[in-house]
């Protein structure tokens, strides 16, 4: 699957790709002014390379709810794109 045919879930369900020392160091820094939750999903995410299925697992919360946690974070941090708004 390539970028042009990912859905949104592909996107959240799969890290994009293995971040490099510098930007681990960065991550773990900005990461810190996160909520607990939201920072352990994160963590687990970037930081051991698990997909939020498996993070659902280790936490034991359903896998809409890690979701949910990781979009929150990212908006956090800024890196969440914004919602495509229809015309109404």
């Amino acid at each position: 699957m390539d970028a042009t045919t990912a859905t949104p879930r592909d996107t959240l369900s799969t890290p994009a790709r293995t971040p490099s020392a510098a930007d681990t160091a960065s991550l773990a820094a900005a990461i810190q002014g996160l909520g607990g939750m939201q920072r352990l999903v994160v963590s687990l995410y970037y930081m051991e390379g698990l997909r939020l299925p498996e993070i659902a697992l280790v936490l034991e919360l359903g896998e809409l709810e890690v979701a949910h946690l990781y979009g929150q974070a990212l908006a956090a941090l800024g890196l969440a794109r914004p919602a495509q708004r229809h015309a109404a």
